[in-house]
């Protein structure tokens, strides 16, 4: 199975919510935590499916926007 967490799906928004407050924000284990409760159900279900997770390299870097285009 193939878990989008890139390209503006809902998961790459969880990805990179570095300062959203909450279990889902901030640190890379909240970021990511929706991820792993969604294979944790598949995995509860008895699915032994793989899993593959497409990752956008961006949202490991802090957005700073440009001071030079505000």
């Amino acid at each position: 199975m193939d878990i989008k967490h890139c390209h503006g799906y809902l998961l790459r928004e969880f990805l990179s919510a570095f300062t959203q407050p909450g279990k889902c924000g901030g640190s890379f284990e909240n970021r990511t935590r929706l991820m792993h409760e969604i294979i944790a159900a598949i995995r509860a279900s008895g699915n032994k499916i793989g899993f593959g997770v497409r990752l956008s390299a961006f949202d490991f870097v802090s957005f700073k926007p440009d001071a030079a285009l505000s």
